[in-house]
């Protein structure tokens, strides 16, 4: 999806940042707020689990709605109040 988005960020940073969110609802309100903004989202369902939600791919320009959330495996656990409407 979004190929012109994907050609733009290989050949500038090909950089991937794993971040966490406390859970499903998270994720999906996180998604929901990137496409209010008008920002490029791609969302990652498993069919193991029922299709559910497990990741979104954000452009780059979603860092500020992004900022707050820990990185994937870091110091900081996540908190489910660290993502109430937040950005």
């Amino acid at each position: 999806m979004h190929p012109e988005v994907f050609a733009r960020w290989h050949s500038s940073s090909n950089t991937l940042v794993l971040l966490a969110v406390p859970d499903e609802c998270a994720l999906h309100e996180l998604c929901e707020r990137a496409v209010a903004r008008r920002l490029l989202v791609t969302r990652f369902h498993e069919p193991d689990l029922g299709w559910s939600l497990t990741a979104g791919a954000f452009e780059p320009e979603a860092h500020r709605l992004l900022s707050h959330l820990p990185l994937l495996n870091g110091r900081r656990e996540v908190n489910k109040d660290d993502n109430k409407h937040r950005a």
